[in-house]
């Protein structure tokens, strides 16, 4: 499930250092799931930074300047390092995009179609705006994570704030119920978590059960060897056909059969969290291909003007990797299917 971070989750952990940010991190890989990041909430991380880098500079250049005005020797006195603040803001929004692995098309531009609903949510004290009307960066962030489901396949986001004020229930436990009302009028879902600790206790459990040694266990390499066969006569006919005459060279092939398949590893896997709460796994299985096929060969007899043909039948092996999902529910394996191979 992608995850959108507000700007009040990095005050505390600027640099991203915490645990808990490494425990989000290796939850999105597992699930080859990705930080969101509206435009608004780069641009707020940035300010914060600035800010906090230009105060720990103001307060060091006083501290040196005071340490120099206690000195008698001005031999002695501590040079101050000039800091270039663009340039560190530079290098901090890098590190920020490289630490969340967030690539260009993961950050949400601006909309400027926005602002007459941004207006009337003010003026109508509409969540998330406040009862005093406050709140263009809560609601500008909001319209722009709806507008990204909406447009997303799977219509589902995280989204982690500290704004219980104005994005959580009473309970502060889930989505304002205006808020769940409008994701439910658009028939997508906004999953909200007032810290990334909250969003690892009900998500990262989900999925640490599924290792490779549960896949083992659980994913049946006979059934995927004859899946396998079907997909390989079927969706995958004309490809089988084109590597059998590619190995056999200057020969015709005539027919083939698929006399076996053996899986024998399982290489990676990545797990995705469906809307319905229904784990899809996407594993690759490397296999080898057992394969009978009869060819033959003609050529022309010069002496007696007719072509000679010599039949043949062999066996070969063709090393592959199928592309596997596996569909679990409430960690019990309810559905299998190969959705592709690879040569």
């Amino acid at each position: 499930m992608n995850v959108v971070l507000d700007s009040n989750i990095f005050r505390s952990d600027l640099l991203l250092k915490s645990k808990d940010i490494d425990v989000l991190i290796d939850y999105l890989g597992k699930t080859d799931s990705k930080i969101i990041l509206p435009r608004i909430i780069l641009d707020e991380i940035k300010g914060l930074y600035l800010r906090e880098l230009n105060n720990r500079i103001a307060e060091l250049n006083k501290i040196v300047n005071n340490i120099n005005l206690a000195l008698t020797n001005s031999e002695t006195h501590i040079n101050i390092v000039a800091i270039k603040s663009d340039e560190e803001l530079a290098k901090y929004e890098k590190h920020i995009l490289n630490r969340l692995k967030i690539n260009e098309e993961n950050i949400l531009p601006y909309n400027n179609e926005f602002l007459p609903e941004i207006a009337n949510r003010a003026i109508h004290r509409i969540k998330p705006c406040g009862d005093k009307g406050q709140g263009f960066r809560d609601t500008l962030i909001w319209l722009t994570i709806k507008e990204y489901c909406t447009e997303f396949s799977k219509k589902h986001i995280a989204f982690i704030s500290l704004n219980t004020e104005d994005f959580a229930n009473t309970d502060k436990n889930d989505l304002h119920e205006v808020l769940r009302a409008e994701c439910d009028a658009t028939d997508i879902k906004v999953y909200y978590f007032k810290s990334i600790r909250e969003f690892i206790a009900n998500h990262s459990s989900k999925i640490e059960f599924i290792t490779y040694d549960w896949l083992a266990e659980n994913m049946s390499y006979d059934l995927i060897g004859e899946m396998a066969k079907d997909f390989m006569y079927g969706k995958k006919s004309g490809e089988l056909n084109y590597l059998l005459e590619r190995q056999i060279e200057s020969r015709q092939l005539s027919d083939y059969s698929i006399s076996s398949v053996a899986p024998f590893a399982t290489t990676e896997f990545f797990i995705y969290e469906m809307i319905d709460n229904t784990l899809h796994i996407n594993i690759n299985v490397k296999a080898e291909l057992e394969v009978q096929y009869d060819s033959y060969e003609e050529y022309w007899n010069d002496r007696y003007h007719y072509f000679d043909r010599f039949d043949r039948s062999d066996i070969t092996y063709i090393e592959v990797e199928f592309y596997v999902t596996m569909i679990v529910k409430d960690k019990a394996v309810v559905d299998m299917d190969i959705l592709d191979v690879y040569y």
